[in-house]
């Protein structure tokens, strides 16, 4: 019951801002943003109403990464806001903050 757009996903020879091989080109992350009519404030209700997704994620070390401001899409180089969704520490970590 959590809807969203899928903006990216596999992207073979992809790299991080740094250099590195990303989590794209292994296929193991995707980007999503909000439908039309919905905030990431709608999407981040919906998981923390959805404790068997939170769980799952948690289990399988998946986390999201916001990148959805200025200074954080100048740092990762992304071309607009979204979320990115995978097994990166940072985004293990910012899904442990978005469900404080």
């Amino acid at each position: 019951g959590i809807y969203f757009r899928i903006t990216s996903g596999l992207r073979p020879g992809a790299k991080t801002s740094g250099g590195k091989t990303s989590h794209h080109a292994l296929g193991n992350a995707i980007d999503v943003t909000p439908l039309p009519g919905q905030t990431y404030d709608d999407l981040i209700r919906q998981i923390r109403n959805a404790p068997e997704l939170v769980k799952w994620m948690r289990d399988h070390k998946i986390g999201i990464y916001e990148e959805t401001t200025q200074d954080v899409m100048k740092q990762t180089g992304a071309t607009g806001a979204h979320w990115h969704i995978g097994p990166d520490k940072v985004a293990i970590q910012g899904l442990e903050r978005m469900l404080a």
